[in-house]
C-alpha cells in the first residue's frame, strides 16, 4: 500500500471527455507531464490529459 495524500482525481463512467466507458487499461506520463490513458473493450481509445 502506498502512503500519501490524494492530490487529484480524474475520470468517471460516462461517454464524454475525461470519462471512461469501460475500464482504463494502462496509463503513461511523458516528459512534459501529460498523461495518456488507454482504454480497451468497446471503444479502444487513447485519451491525452495535458497539463495547463
Amino acid at each position: 500500500m502506498l502512503d500519501g495524500d490524494l492530490i487529484g482525481r480524474c475520470g468517471e463512467k460516462g461517454e464524454g471527455p475525461i470519462h471512461f466507458t469501460n475500464g482504463p487499461h494502462r496509463a503513461y506520463i511523458d516528459s512534459e507531464e501529460s498523461i495518456y490513458v488507454a482504454e480497451v473493450g468497446g471503444n479502444n481509445r487513447l485519451q491525452k490529459f495535458a497539463r495547463v
